[in-house]
């Protein structure tokens, strides 16, 4: 399991790409200032990060370009 835990300290991230990893867990560890989450699965079709892009659409909407998800912030 790779998780998202070592980002819970950048008070100032806004964007984030974990495309095409196996990044699989940790989205509890998102910090409030993310806006924009890049998480494509374009150049290896059995990354384990579908797994959060799935989980982050139900709390999200899809942007101009299905890759990114913005968050809701409340």
């Amino acid at each position: 399991m790779v998780s998202l835990e070592p980002l819970k300290n950048l008070t100032k991230l806004g964007l984030l790409d974990i495309g095409n990893t196996d990044i699989d867990s940790g989205l509890e560890y998102l910090p409030f200032s993310l806006k924009c989450f890049s998480c494509s699965v374009d150049e290896r079709e059995n990354a384990k990060v579908k797994e959060l892009e799935a989980k982050l659409k139900k709390i999200g909407e899809a942007g101009h370009n299905e890759n990114f998800i913005h968050l809701l912030n409340e």
